[in-house]
């Protein structure tokens, strides 16, 4: 609401691309994500600056995945398809933030035809617990397919919340069961020591 998060995109985008730019460079299968808010994506100048910000930092727009956030509203539905086509176009990939908890619903995942859709850490929590909860993640991991869409869930945190994920069909997860937050120096060396995560 502030939107200092426009001013935070652009130093995290040349920060990513001081720090870990050449662990990316080296390794194609790595993705680099960052979130977006939808009043962010709609800015008729986003593009213009976003493809100039990834040329000065060197980074490869198809390592690229913007999360953008369901906690928003998207106030343009068809201007946020038109973005989301350009950005495809560029190869960069979209991704779906918190799933399940906001306010756009369905026609998000129509309008912006993203890649990824991101379960949020509310519905991990109780996936192993909860019979209601495990019921709405297959329910999401049934949409993502449909929309042809691969399915992240956010913080996992415990090994027994691993297993259920993956019995459910997801492959892709994040949380402190993985990593806690880590600086650049730490994640290359962790990655160094560890080329299976390359």
């Amino acid at each position: 609401a502030s939107k200092r998060i426009d001013k935070l995109t652009f130093a995290l985008l040349d920060k990513a691309g001081a720090e870990i730019g050449e662990m990316l460079r080296h390794n194609a299968k790595l993705k680099l994500s960052f979130n977006v808010t939808p009043d962010q994506l709609l800015d008729p100048l986003f593009i213009e600056h976003f493809v100039a910000k990834i040329s000065q930092a060197n980074l490869n727009p198809s390592q690229l995945v913007i999360e953008i956030t369901e906690r928003q509203p998207i106030s343009d539905i068809q201007a946020a398809l038109r973005v989301s086509r350009e950005l495809s176009e560029l190869g960069v990939r979209l991704a779906l933030d918190d799933a399940g908890t906001g306010h756009n619903g369905l026609s998000s995942l129509h309008a912006l035809q993203a890649h990824y859709l991101k379960i949020d850490k509310y519905f991990v929590d109780g996936v192993v617990l909860d019979r209601k909860s495990s019921a709405l993640v297959e329910a999401l991991i049934s949409f993502a397919k449909q929309f042809g869409m691969e399915v992240v869930a956010e913080g996992i945190e415990t090994e027994e919340q691993r297993i259920k994920l993956l019995d459910l069909g997801i492959r892709e997860g994040q949380g402190y069961l993985f990593a806690k937050p880590l600086s650049a120096s730490d994640l290359i060396a962790r990655a160094e020591q560890n080329p299976s995560l390359m």
